[in-house]
């Protein structure tokens, strides 16, 4: 124990005699723990325990699944649910889960938080801890019970301070008094992480025998001993015999489908970008090893001569080893707390790269428990394992040619100055990987934003605008209260032309509708997919699509006239005959209802990593109001700068109804490809940390190896040689270890870039300017790196380097 102390003083001595060296060793160490202790953070938040779920593994979720489309799933109806309950024997428990936005009012205003309606027993097939009060239970879901609600740990705290007598207390929804019973335990939630208020699911008589309204989560635990695979069977068959049920006028059902918890956040595309930057820690802690391990060898050659010292005197080689080893773990400790500051400083920024209205990220990505154990054990782990080499190094040497040779010169320093150079090499390579992957995530992501939709993207505001059902029950209402809206917003200077939608087109959303088209010879079509809109004759003007045949939607075409529709040019293509004239045709739907095409408009291209197109059908929102819609305003000036006035009027009009954001066209299109942007910026961030520290181990070696040659360098300077002619010399290591590590860098990249081909959108894995635009920018990093002790050395006055030897 006391030779252990011993070494810890010796070792905080040797931090002391030469600060600065030991302050590069710690800073190198903390930025390369710290910036992967941060992408860990993300790794894990999303695909190592994605959820707070206890005994996640055991959980399934349960979908719809195209037939013609394997990766196109869907919620299920509550009718389909309610069937399932009783006929899973693969699952010990089942539970749904709707996702919905509570409009709190109070004090005359109004709010939309993010909640859910979930059937009672959710609670105990998740295990939801329950902080405070009670879960939710089966006399909550009591239709003649009085409203109550369980909410989350972070609204408890920002907004009752956890006040311990938060229970029974009344909060408004949408005017309503409903009773807090229960708060939600520390970072839990369900169904997403930005899920703040949780209520029972109370269906209505309709809606038990439902199979329209696809908007239910449905989640259930595996009994014991089931497999993922033998419950997918079983479903398999409830699918068969549903499907040898239905009669020719029941609505064709998809199969279900089974995933688990991990597939069903993460799957697929989203997986492989996870699994990327799973890789990257790797990439930076492999870079910031080799600086450690380079910078350690200097250290090593040049206390040789020590080391030679204390074996003469009788130390062991192991205690050397020892020795050195605790001077490591000296470093590692003091790079700890510097790189858990950069941990924090890095997820801050990952932060700003998620989208506010994708989940509460800070629930995703913490800087808690596991992080600050990480950032500890690779440090520490970095310390010892890449420390040994270094270590064994300095103590396998000829004691009496170290004595005489000082410990920095000879064949030693020759064999470290070999180890260093390919050690850079190799973070070259690294660094390259890195900055080619953000710079394909980069161009992808700004592809996908700006392609082409057929229409203008620019100048096209949205505001998302929620109606409170208890206060606009009924159609005539809905449709009145949005007429007098777009009355008001189009007074507004600097709109061209407002008008509301049920969706946002321009993110590739609408429902699917199943239809036939019912010729006027009396013929009908196969049974076809559309998607399907409800807005106002001022959105198709606000959108810009240009009218090929036909009519536009008109004021005239309301709730008392008859139901008509425009359609898109692939709807044409896909139903119809070349040649037949759609405009008169009737569209039937799956229910028996018909709506007439008065009009043909062009095609608008849904973007997106997984778009797919489909036809589109436009009906007048008059005809077919709902409860959230869309705001959408063409605009002269900056679409954001008309926000407030719009907000205010929405206000006027009633207090009551919250404007959930404010947003553009080109924001919402951004926001449907945010993963591409995240791991941009990630990569980037990383390609930038190993670029530094790649640039710091070029000018160790550099300088190093003018060290080691001050003598030959004097003699050519004292012969004559030009300070350019030195610097040339010198430069020829620069430029060997960066074109090694180009090569080998690129080399990797054309590997990374053929993974990543099933992520990018419309991106040439091996375009050049994606892969020589990165080693360009870290060329000339490395020269600048190398030309800095070159320059330094070129300068010294000949007879000043010959006397230092």
């Amino acid at each position: 124990m006391l030779r252990f102390l011993s070494y810890i003083r010796n070792g905080l001595r040797a931090f002391g005699v030469n600060p600065g060296f030991s302050s590069v060793v710690v800073l190198t160490l903390a930025l390369g723990v710290g910036v992967s202790s941060a992408v860990f953070s993300v790794a894990s938040g999303t695909l190592i325990n994605p959820t707070p779920w206890d005994e996640a593994t055991e959980l399934s979720l349960v979908w719809e699944r195209n037939r013609g489309q394997e990766s196109s799933l869907r919620p299920l109806a509550y009718g389909r649910f309610a069937e399932l309950e009783g006929q899973l024997q693969g699952l010990s428990g089942i539970g749904a889960a709707r996702g919905f936005n509570f409009v709190l009012t109070a004090g005359g205003e109004s709010e939309s938080i993010p909640g859910a309606y979930l059937t009672p027993g959710l609670f105990e097939l998740l295990r939801l801890p329950i902080a405070l009060g009670r879960p939710l239970g089966l006399e909550d879901a009591d239709p003649r019970a009085p409203r109550t609600v369980v909410i989350d740990y972070s609204m408890w705290k920002n907004r009752y301070e956890l006040d311990p007598n938060v229970l029974g207390r009344q909060i408004q929804i949408e005017g309503q008094d409903w009773a807090i019973v229960g708060v939600l335990g520390r970072d839990t939630w369900f169904p997403a992480p930005n899920t703040s208020i949780l209520t029972a699911l109370r269906p209505t008589p309709a809606e038990l025998h439902d199979r329209s309204r696809h908007d239910l989560i449905v989640i259930g635990r595996r009994a014991a001993a089931r497999s993922l695979e033998a419950l997918r069977a079983e479903l398999d068959l409830i699918s068969q015999r549903s499907s040898e049920a239905r009669t020719d006028s029941d609505e064709d059902e998809w199969p279900l489908i089974a995933q688990s918890v991990s597939e069903a956040m993460f799957g697929g595309q989203a997986a492989v970008g996870i699994s990327i930057l799973a890789g990257a820690i790797g990439f930076v802690l492999l870079i910031a090893c080799a600086n450690l391990t380079g910078l350690l060898l200097t250290r090593a050659t040049a206390r040789q001569r020590e080391i030679a010292v204390r074996a003469a005197v009788g130390a062991t080689r192991g205690q050397v080893v020892v020795q050195l080893l605790t001077e490591n773990l000296v470093l590692a400790l003091a790079a700890i707390p510097i790189g858990l500051v950069v941990t924090h400083a890095t997820l801050g920024f990952i932060y700003t790269q998620v989208p506010v209205q994708v989940a509460n990220v800070e629930r995703l990505f913490r800087f808690d428990a596991p992080v600050w154990l990480f950032a500890a054990g690779a440090a520490l782990s970095t310390a010892i394992v890449f420390g040994l080499t270094p270590s064994l190094h300095a103590t396998r040497m000829d004691l009496s040619r170290a004595l005489k040779e000082g410990g920095d010169r000879g064949a030693s320093a020759a064999g470290t100055q070999r180890i260093r150079s390919m050690l850079v090499v190799g973070q070259l390579a690294l660094s390259i990987v890195l900055l080619v992957g953000a710079a394909l995530f980069s161009k992808s992501f700004s592809k996908v934003v700006n392609a082409d939709t057929g229409f203008e993207m620019h100048n096209l505001f949205y505001a998302p605008v929620g109606l409170p059902e208890s206060r606009y029950p009924e159609d005539r209402q809905r449709s009145d209260f949005m007429a007098r809206l777009q009355e008001r917003v189009s007074t507004v200077p600097g709109i061209v032309h407002v008008g509301v939608s049920d969706s946002a087109v321009s993110a590739g959303a609408g429902p699917l509708q199943k239809y036939e088209i019912a010729s006027k010879r009396g013929e009908r079509s196969a049974s076809l997919e559309t998607r399907w809109t409800a807005g106002s004759p001022g959105f198709i003007r606000a959108l810009g699509l240009e009218l090929r045949a036909g009519r536009y939607l008109s004021e005239t075409d309301d709730a008392g006239s008859r139901r008509v529709a425009l359609v898109s040019d692939l709807f044409v293509r896909a139903s119809f005959r070349t040649g037949d004239d759609p405009i008169g045709e009737a569209i039937v739907l799956s229910d028996g209802s018909s709506v007439e095409i008065v009009g043909v408009v062009q095609d608008v291209n849904q973007i997106g990593l997984n778009a797919t197109q489909r036809p589109q059908v436009y009906v007048p929102y008059s005809q077919q109001p709902s409860q959230f819609v869309q705001l959408v305003a063409r605009t002269s000036v900056d679409p954001l700068s008309v926000g407030p006035t719009v907000r205010t009027m929405i206000s006027e009009l009633d207090p009551l109804i919250p404007v959930l954001r404010l947003t553009t066209a080109l924001r919402e299109r951004a926001l449907t490809v945010w993963p591409l942007g995240l791991f941009a910026s990630i990569l980037g961030l990383l390609g930038g940390v190993g670029l530094v520290m790649a640039t710091v181990g070029i000018y160790g070696v550099v300088r190093y190896a003018t060290q080691q040659r001050s003598r030959e360098l004097g003699i050519r300077a004292a012969l004559g040689a030009e300070p350019r002619q030195l610097v040339l010399l010198v430069m020829r290591l620069t430029w060997v270890m960066t074109a090694a590590g180009l090569a080998f860098g690129l080399l990797l990249s054309l590997g990374l870039s053929s993974l990543l081909s099933s992520i990018l959108y419309e991106i040439d894995p091996l375009e050049p300017l994606s892969l020589f635009g990165p080693a360009i920018a870290l060329m000339l990093a490395a020269l600048l790196a190398g030309a800095l002790p070159a320059w330094r050395a070129a300068s010294v006055d000949p007879t000043v380097a010959l006397a230092s030897d």
